[in-house]
């Protein structure tokens, strides 16, 4: 409807003003996550493959030539609707961001990633980032 996604605001007037967009400055990015869903294409025996995928690339990310600034790994399994999600925790933004440029990711996450695709409903695999906190 509008040509940018800033609010209008109706003045007195009758007239409407552009309000100035509120920039995200005040929440600290501190830790990021890399957060992945799928809804799975099965039940019980297509989490155990995911999970057995899961299982060897924490390894690798854990190891000697894992990514830099790599924390964790989060992962949630819902076994009413079969979705799985997983969160991969960095301790900056900047190591999250040369994570994924990395040649980890092109090598190892990738691959890993067309292989999970293959246990995921069409249409149903999502991933984006988010900041992170404990509290």
């Amino acid at each position: 409807m509008f040509a940018n996604a800033r609010s209008l605001v109706r003045l007195g007037s009758g007239r409407y003003a552009v309000a100035a967009a509120r920039p995200f400055s005040t929440v600290p990015i501190n830790r990021v996550a890399r957060v992945t869903r799928m809804a799975l294409d099965g039940e019980e025996d297509v989490a155990a493959k995911v999970e057995n995928q899961l299982v060897d690339f924490q390894k690798q990310l854990a190891g000697p030539n894992g990514p830099k600034g790599y924390v964790k790994t989060n992962r949630y399994l819902c076994k009413g609707e079969w979705v799985y999600e997983l969160s991969l925790v960095f301790d900056s933004l900047e190591n999250f961001k040369s994570y994924l440029e990395s040649d980890f990711k092109k090598t190892v996450a990738d691959p890993m990633q067309e292989e999970m695709l293959k246990s995921a409903k069409p249409g149903s695999w999502y991933e984006g980032a988010r900041v992170y906190d404990e509290f």
